[in-house]
């Protein structure tokens, strides 16, 4: 399953998208460049793109655990 997907403006500013494999190899590109970020992420999105928020590493505290100090 490919998960990493990159966006970056080119070299005439315009926005476009990568589909990356985890050996950073080229599944699929943005054919064209979009002026506007949320034009290419629309774009991304019809082509498989589902924003998933990154997950927090910090670790949370439980009232309900006993410690056994």
């Amino acid at each position: 399953m490919n998960l990493i997907w990159r966006f970056y403006l080119d070299p005439n500013q315009q926005w476009r998208w990568q589909h990356l494999a985890f050996d950073q190899t080229v599944v699929a590109h943005s054919r064209k460049g979009y002026k506007e970020y949320e034009h290419c992420i629309k774009n991304a999105q019809a082509h498989g793109y589902i924003f998933l928020p990154s997950q927090t590493t910090r670790a949370t505290v439980r009232n309900d655990v006993r410690t056994r100090w």
